[in-house]
């Protein structure tokens, strides 16, 4: 059903909004750093993909005040 996979994909997209944030809380403050953390065993021919999914999820991070861009492609998790 519609309804059913539209769940599916915002719970989805909630759980690497975790994965992006425990891995920021370990260290990872780099775009390529997070990558490699929460797809460590990407195709590299899928890169570009998972890293515009990474900077989008931050996107929403930093909208939310979550997060902060604090120098090109590094980030800090705020809370």
């Amino acid at each position: 059903a519609p309804r059913r996979k539209i769940v599916e994909l915002i719970e989805h997209r909630l759980e690497r909004e975790r994965q992006v944030l425990e891995a920021m809380r370990r260290g990872k403050s780099t775009v390529d750093g997070l990558i490699a953390a929460i797809y460590p065993e990407l195709d590299k021919r899928l890169f570009s993909l998972a890293r515009w999914q990474v900077l989008a999820q931050l996107d929403k991070l930093v909208h939310e005040g979550k997060v902060r861009l604090v120098a090109a492609d590094t980030y800090q998790v705020l809370n």
